[in-house]
């Protein structure tokens, strides 16, 4: 008995001694244990913050407001663009210059190849215009009333304008019976126009058409005047190509002139004025110049077609701007 209790007791011993005591885990500090605990749980809840934060981290360096700023970077580049092209215009402008001097120059070679342009100066005066005694019952009604017109001097053509001197400006030929010295014709007061501009670069003077009140007054024979029915006498025949004597144009200054010296004021062509064609009027004018505005031009001394009625020197006709006749031909004035 006694050796089995000393066997237990020996057994016991040895259980306990090597059994570990539990004060080895209270002397771990505290501080220590709050720091592990600490940290621990730090750490737990940095973890789902820093995924938190990481998450909206993530669209923003998608460089989602970089994109936008690429354009924004681009636009000021086409900005200076404008800038090169305006040292070009400048550049552009200063040849515009340079053909100025050749058109002065130009005019200055064709007039020696011109022909001759006799002009005659009339000088100032009044006169009655439209229906005066010496046409008695031949004067139409738009030749009514007869009407005081003063008129500063002025110049105009000796001649009508023959197809030499056309063919000089124009370069071309429309009329219908060809020859130098015969009048041109088969042109429009619009093409009229045309040549007076070319005419005018040429010689660099101001050539015109002449206004209804000048060219009755030059055909009245101006301050010389002899009060005739027709330019230059009373015998048409003497002074006139109409249709009593004739089927086409004839050379220009084959018939008697005027008290001035001009000729064919009444027949062969007719002669293209730079009025429009209006009504006149009973009140004294000066310099007048026609309608303000209208659809007919002033035509004025018959043709070689018409009868001796459409050839005095206060018959008015008329047409459009455009209207061009074998019979339709002009002078000049200055």
């Amino acid at each position: 008995w006694v050796v089995g209790v000393a066997v237990a007791a020996i057994a016991f011993v040895a259980v306990m001694l090597l059994q570990p005591k539990p004060q080895p885990a209270i002397e771990v500090p505290e501080d220590l244990i709050t720091a592990v605990t600490q940290s621990d749980t730090v750490s737990a809840d940095e973890q789902p913050v820093q995924q938190v934060a990481q998450q909206p981290q993530k669209p923003e360096p998608q460089q989602t407001q970089q994109q936008p700023q690429r354009p924004v970077q681009q636009q000021p580049v086409e900005q200076p663009q404008p800038t090169r092209p305006e040292p070009q215009r400048p550049v552009l402008q200063q040849p515009e210059p340079e053909p100025m001097p050749a058109t002065v120059q130009q005019p200055q070679r064709p007039q020696s190849n011109l022909p001759d342009i006799a002009m005659v100066y009339v000088s100032g005066g009044t006169f009655t215009m439209g229906a005066t005694s010496e046409q008695g019952r031949d004067a139409d009604v738009n030749e009514e009333p007869a009407h005081s017109v003063t008129l500063s001097g002025y110049y105009i053509g000796k001649y009508e304008v023959t197809q030499e001197l056309w063919e000089a400006v124009m370069g071309s030929n429309p009329s219908c019976f060809k020859g130098d010295n015969l009048p041109v014709e088969n042109v429009s007061w619009n093409d009229v126009q045309e040549f007076l501009r070319k005419l005018n670069a040429m010689t660099g003077k101001r050539y015109r058409l002449p206004t209804e009140a000048e060219w009755e007054f030059a055909a009245r024979g101006g301050n010389s005047s002899r009060g005739y029915k027709y330019s230059g006498g009373n015998s048409i025949g003497n002074v006139a190509w109409f249709g009593g004597n004739s089927s086409r144009t004839h050379a220009v200054g084959t018939k008697s002139p005027n008290e001035l010296g001009i000729y064919d004021m009444s027949g062969n062509v007719y002669e293209w004025c730079q009025d429009w064609y209006g009504s006149y009027s009973s009140s004294s004018q000066r310099n007048p110049q026609g309608s303000n505005s209208g659809s007919y031009r002033v035509l004025r001394g018959g043709g070689w077609y018409g009868s001796a009625w459409v050839c005095r020197v206060s018959y008015r006709h008329s047409s459009t701007p455009a209207s061009w006749y074998n019979y339709l031909g002009f002078r000049l004035a200055l």
